[in-house]
């Protein structure tokens, strides 16, 4: 593969891409693997059954009103409206795709399966890392790899969460919603700060996790120690959450069911006060963000003021690795720190798991920090399928221990909430930028690895002045909705183009060798 290597002076610089992918037209969605196919049997009563053949896919338009007229016209099946992309998924045989394809201002792309990412629980004896197969993710691993250290809850004392608890910031007043397999609301660890939720995943249950991710998940968002006596808590204590159910027993879902399950969110984004979004799963990219159905929801969100984290992937350490939606340029993308299971510094890496940019396709600078990510323990769902498969990861009566990017974002996701108890007013952008020029040094000079470095909660909520994007916007953005539309022309000088800046002497070809782009 092409090593994109983006000078280091401009990785700090995520504004410009930003600027750019909002000119590129999202007209055309680009295509995916592993459609699923459906039977011929009838959906419902009265309902003509479909061809073998056909399967779902994704359908933009003009307008969703127009995606679901094109795809009748064409013979399809509208299974479910997709206004947050401007589309709809449809049912459709390769004739009626294939028509539909041909339509000027119709995007056809499939509804591919989207994999929670969750890479390790428990421990085995082996010692290796351990990345899923392939790249696109039919079912989620549940594997038994060996930890690198023993099960660990340091990451509080790693980002500095543990010091904010001390002067009562701990994410109280703020909700984050969690889009994942479910969060089992009984636990006790979480009482009465799981405040709404919806199931897409068909289980009709948003408040039981049969799987077990998303409520490990959770627990390391906003748990508060209740059945561990303190031991294992989350890095928002205090924070609400929200459930969105996408993925049941399985772990597996689809991409347009991910895309409504963001729509629901920027739906109740005011009733429940959501302010923060984690989305720990991903698929491999197929196309640049700007036609990627995932991504510009994402971007949707983020527009409507919700902060938008998301996981890394767990295909490192090759470049290009980075799954959607974590390889658009406006979520914060977090890879995963192995801290050692302890706050020392010393003992930090990432380990070879963790995806690794520049993204395919864009060349997007990611991830954008990393996290603690291996053998951290969080809270289990009891009876869940990652709980019976792996007993050996059961820690005491109600944690469970479990490596991924996955869990890193959760962290960030939590962080993202503490500052955002301090400074209810910032817009995503300033949340960003907090978190990136905040961050504590890296334990790799790859910035494709570790990005801008390690997420410090206390650092970012702390922090007087911010380069860059938070000079621009938290000004404005404390006095005003998290909605509010802020300028960021300030943030670029005219200058900044001047014609002595390029000439030949800073271009020469010894800058330029074979050696520094290998």
């Amino acid at each position: 593969m092409v090593d994109h290597r983006i000078p280091e002076a401009h990785a700090s610089s995520w504004v410009a891409r930003r600027r750019l992918a909002a000119t590129v037209s999202v007209l055309v969605a680009g295509s995916f693997v592993g459609t699923a196919t459906f039977s011929g049997a009838s959906d419902a009563a009265g309902v003509k059954a479909r061809p073998t053949n056909a399967a779902r896919y994704i359908v933009q338009a003009r307008s969703t009103g127009a995606a679901r007229a094109d795809v009748r016209a064409a013979g399809g099946r509208v299974r479910s409206d997709l206004a947050i992309v401007r589309g709809a998924v449809a049912e459709l045989t390769p004739r009626e795709r294939a028509v539909l394809a041909a339509e000027p201002g119709v995007a056809v792309s499939s509804d591919p399966s989207v994999g929670i990412e969750d890479l390790d629980f428990g421990s085995g004896a082996s010692g290796a890392d351990a990345s899923p197969s392939g790249g696109d993710v039919a079912t989620p691993s549940i594997t038994s790899t060996s930890p690198s250290h023993g099960p660990s809850a340091a990451f509080p004392e790693v980002t500095g969460a543990d010091r904010l608890w001390a002067s009562g910031v701990t994410g109280t007043g703020v909700t984050v919603a969690v889009l994942d397999t479910g969060i089992d609301a009984a636990l006790p660890d979480l009482a009465g700060r799981v405040i709404d939720g919806v199931d897409l995943s068909g289980e009709r249950n948003a408040y039981q996790d049969s799987y077990g991710h998303g409520t490990f998940v959770a627990g390391l968002i906003a748990s508060d120690g209740a059945s561990s006596g303190g031991a294992y808590m989350g890095e928002a204590p205090g924070a609400s959450l929200v459930s969105i159910k996408v993925a049941g027993a399985s772990g597996v879902t689809s991409e347009g069911t991910v895309i409504a399950g963001i729509q629901w969110a920027i739906a109740h984004e005011s009733a429940d006060r959501i302010r923060v979004l984690n989305i720990s799963l991903g698929v491999k990219p197929t196309g640049p963000t700007a036609t990627d159905p995932l991504d510009q929801a994402v971007e949707q969100a983020w527009n409507a003021g919700i902060v938008v984290v998301t996981s890394a992937g767990n295909s490192g350490p090759t470049n290009g690795t980075i799954t959607s939606p974590g390889n658009d340029p406006l979520a914060i993308t977090v890879g995963a720190l192995d801290d050692g299971g302890a706050a020392n510094p010393t003992g930090y890496s990432v380990p070879s798991f963790s995806s690794a940019g520049p993204t395919m396709f864009d060349g997007w600078f990611k991830p954008d920090v990393v996290a603690p990510g291996r053998s951290v323990v969080s809270l289990a769902a009891p009876s869940s399928t990652v709980y019976d498969a792996n007993p050996s990861a059961v820690v005491g009566q109600a944690n469970f221990v479990g490596t991924g990017t996955s869990f890193s974002a959760a962290i960030v996701a939590g962080e993202a909430a503490v500052a955002l108890q301090s400074h209810p007013g910032l817009v995503p952008d300033a949340v960003k930028s907090r978190l990136l020029f905040t961050a504590d040094p890296a334990p790799t000079s790859s910035p494709f690895a570790a990005g801008h470095g390690i997420a410090d909660a206390y650092a970012a909520t702390n922090a007087r002045r911010v380069p860059q994007l938070d000079q621009a916007v938290a000004a404005a953005a404390e006095s005003s909705s998290p909605q509010a539309s802020v300028s960021l022309s300030s943030t670029w000088s005219v200058s900044t183009w001047n014609p002595a800046l390029w000439n030949g002497a800073d271009w020469n070809g010894a800058d330029w060798n074979g050696d520094s782009w290998t």
